[in-house]
């Protein structure tokens, strides 16, 4: 956080969501670990299917009520609502007519995300950067979908 607020680059931090734990210990996990920074960008909830849950996701009714409670502490927390990173099965199955009121940061790099009200788009997870120097061979690229204007109008946003 240090770093960063040295430059012009907009910073945030995400979270995975987590099967095993409730939302409201992920939220005082999170909470505990990511300052209160102002002009910082929203939280984001990144929700994968992992492990067993991949062949064996748990139901929509287990998983969407920890879900809102790691979103509504966040957003009183931080005074920013979160937004939601998701596959497109995610969205579907938790997402989808639950948290119609969440930016959305799709995950597909095979294909367009579908309609709706997405706000972000990771279009690959294989861009080399001239310049980056991390351990990492390749990077993530995105895409904001709007405007500079909209642009502008997000990163000011609380």
């Amino acid at each position: 956080w240090r770093s960063v607020s040295e430059t012009d680059i907009k910073a945030g931090a995400y979270h995975r969501f987590s099967f095993e734990s409730t939302g409201k210990a992920q939220a005082e996990h999170f909470i505990s670990t990511v300052p209160v920074v102002s002009d910082a960008l929203p939280p984001v909830v990144e929700i994968v299917y992992y492990g067993s849950y991949e062949r064996h996701p748990l139901s929509a009714e287990k998983i969407v009520p920890e879900l809102r409670d790691l979103l509504e502490a966040l957003e009183m927390h931080y005074g920013k609502r979160p937004m939601i990173q998701v596959t497109e099965p995610v969205y579907l199955q938790y997402v989808y007519s639950h948290f119609d009121d969440y930016d959305i940061w799709f995950c597909n790099t095979l294909t367009d995300p579908p309609e709706g009200n997405w706000r972000f788009w990771q279009y690959t997870d294989r861009e080399r950067l001239i310049g980056y120097d991390g351990k990492d061979r390749f990077i993530d690229m995105n895409v904001f979908l709007g405007s500079e204007e909209e642009w502008n109008r997000f990163i000011m946003s609380d």
